[in-house]
């Protein structure tokens, strides 16, 4: 009888610890089940080679049909408690914005489907959270970064200068980190261009310039205030100036306005035919506000540098720029802009556009209004993760941005130049 009632013993405990592997067995097939609840950053960061896709999801790296080496997305059908449902979306400002706090900047006021904060005890809740280039380490540390990432929330990675700006940044470290890119740049997830067709033609409206050159004094001026002589611009600028004069104000030349008196600097180029709206670098669909506001915001002219040709060929109205590619030196920009000066209807050719906009020009909608927007429309189960930053942003060789001679500061007077 001892002997039955121990094997009796022993099956019950065989049977219990059986029913328990089985159990924990289970529990252990639900939790890689729900794997991909897990945000990108902590899947990828198990296997830096990036290669990792869960044999859930569809893993792809596409982007409207084309392959993208640069990052990944798929699709997680696995359920979440969302925002969704009372359709209001949280973005949380993660970093400050070159050291200040521009919240109010970065809100969207024209809805009230998206709430902005900088309250970083927020992030778990948020639909999305912007990091700013400048203002994260340069080198990724994740104990900068939250400690708490649901599966839903996207990271943004938020950069509105050139890939020159922020050359120091090792953007490889931040590689498998960030879900959307927000850049002046055509291909990022939300666009923050530096100037539009859309705003210009809303200014336009509001002013009353001539097309011609009635009233106009001067010929070609130039605000610039970066004076270090290696930029590309002044060496152009300089063998330009040899054959024709150019007004040139700011840090580099005569100072006739405060540094932030815009209204001054607008006034004193209204004056003048043309504007050198020479960039700092020479990148991909870098034009900024030398170009938009400086230039034809005051119906001036601008004589352009920087991005190539097609760009801004791309963003411009139609005939409203001269770009230095066009020209076999500046001698023969020069003698150009000489043979406009003595033409006026040449010379009004370029102002046309003024008062024929073209139709259906596409309502942009920047910075939080863009993410907002996004929020709203993107699929809730998309999921992307940039596998390579760097070269997404710089391009495969380095190409976007043509590289600079640089010294060891920049600052320094001794490579300053000025035009008196």
């Amino acid at each position: 009888m001892k002997m039955v009632a121990h094997k009796a013993i022993i099956m019950v405990i065989l049977s219990a610890f059986v029913i328990s592997a089985v159990i924990l067995y289970e529990q252990m097939s639900d939790q890689q089940l729900q794997m991909p609840r897990l945000s990108p950053l902590f899947q990828l960061e198990a296997s830096k080679t990036h290669d990792n896709c869960l044999s859930t999801n569809q893993c792809q790296g596409t982007k409207r049909g084309l392959p993208s080496q640069f990052y990944k997305t798929w699709r997680d059908n696995t359920p979440f408690a969302s925002n969704d449902k009372i359709h209001i979306k949280k973005i949380v400002l993660w970093t400050t914005i070159f050291g200040k706090n521009l919240l109010e900047r970065m809100s969207c006021k024209s809805t009230k489907t998206c709430i902005f904060t900088d309250d970083r005890s927020q992030v778990e809740s948020a639909d999305a959270v912007v990091f700013h280039f400048w203002d994260t380490p340069m080198v990724y540390n994740k104990s900068f970064m939250p400690s708490v990432r649901p599966p839903h929330q996207f990271w943004v990675w938020y950069a509105k200068e050139c890939p020159e700006n922020n050359r120091y940044v090792d953007l490889a470290s931040y590689s498998g980190i960030y879900n959307w890119t927000m850049t002046y740049r055509n291909d990022s997830d939300v666009k923050i261009p530096l100037g539009s067709l859309d705003r210009l033609y809303k200014q336009l409206q509001r002013t009353t310039l001539k097309r011609n050159s009635t009233g106009k004094t001067g010929l070609v001026t130039w605000f610039v205030s970066k004076c270090y002589k290696y930029f590309p611009r002044h060496i152009y600028a300089i063998e330009l100036a040899k054959h024709l004069t150019i007004d040139v104000y700011g840090k580099c030349g005569k100072q006739v306005c405060e540094y932030l008196d815009m209204q001054c600097r607008f006034d004193v180029i209204q004056q003048y035919k043309f504007y050198l709206a020479f960039e700092s670098y020479r990148c991909k669909e870098y034009i900024t506000e030398k170009f938009w506001h400086n230039a034809l915001d005051q119906g001036v002219v601008p004589i352009v540098l920087g991005a190539p040709k097609t760009d801004y060929e791309k963003f411009a109205p139609p005939n409203s720029f001269i770009h230095v590619e066009d020209f076999e030196s500046p001698e023969a920009l020069a003698r150009y802009i000489k043979l406009l000066d003595k033409d006026d209807d040449k010379y009004s050719q370029y102002l046309k556009w003024r008062t024929n906009p073209p139709k259906n020009i596409p309502q942009i909608i920047t910075g939080g209004c863009g993410i907002c927007a996004r929020l709203h429309e993107v699929d809730h189960t998309e999921r992307k993760v940039y596998t390579d930053l760097e070269k997404w942003w710089k391009g495969e060789n380095y190409e976007f941005c043509k590289p600079l001679v640089l010294t060891d500061n920049i600052w320094n007077k001794k490579d300053f130049v000025y035009y008196g």
